[in-house]
């Protein structure tokens, strides 16, 4: 029974230096950087009607047809981080005005990429569709751009993110909305 007595001022010590009362140092320290978290859709696709062509569209996206004289506008809608959107233009030409629209096209891609760098991937579809899709993964705006053409049909594009003026602009926080937007507008032109 004596050694309980004797045990208790170490017991104390222990326990003091547990909880840290001999610590004097109290500086604040930085939490790391933390980005939203994003809800991806689902890779689950379904037709959607153009005139004279059937775009494969993300079945959770909202999609708006709306025929034009030479062809279609096409608005695609994601609710989620960013409100992405996916305006594509269906533009038919014949073989006459082919060259015409396609440098038109070319030309908006290039502003729309103000120099950033880019990915570029090049397909051509069994049904004879000659397809490209820039992917910048520094561009905050628009960061997926779509190019392709068949004999008498150009289809262009590009998804336009808007990014909160609260958050830093840092492509980091974007990547999720980036990869989801380029896996949709691949199963897109790779079934054309």
């Amino acid at each position: 029974m004596r050694r309980l007595p004797l045990l208790a001022p170490l017991f104390v010590l222990m326990l003091a230096a547990a909880c840290g009362g001999g610590q004097t140092d109290s500086a604040a320290v930085p939490k790391p950087v933390a980005y939203p978290r994003v809800d991806v859709p689902d890779s689950a696709y379904v037709g959607v009607d153009a005139p004279g062509v059937t775009l494969r569209v993300n079945e959770s996206a909202d999609v708006n047809v709306s025929p034009s004289a030479d062809g279609a506008w096409v608005d695609i809608g994601y609710g989620t981080f960013g409100a992405p959107r996916v305006y594509l233009t269906l533009t038919r030409c014949g073989a006459g005005g082919m060259d015409e629209v396609m440098a038109n096209r070319r030309e908006r891609m290039g502003l729309n990429l103000g120099g950033q760098r880019y990915e570029l991937v090049e397909l051509t579809t069994p049904s004879g569709w000659q397809c490209e899709m820039a992917v910048a993964r520094g561009s905050l705006t628009t960061p997926v751009q779509i190019l392709a053409h068949n004999d008498r049909d150009v289809l262009s594009g590009a998804a336009v993110v808007a990014y909160p003026d609260s958050l830093p602009p840092d492509p980091v926080a974007l990547a999720p909305v980036v990869d989801f937007l380029a896996r949709d507008m691949l199963v897109m032109l790779t079934n054309l």
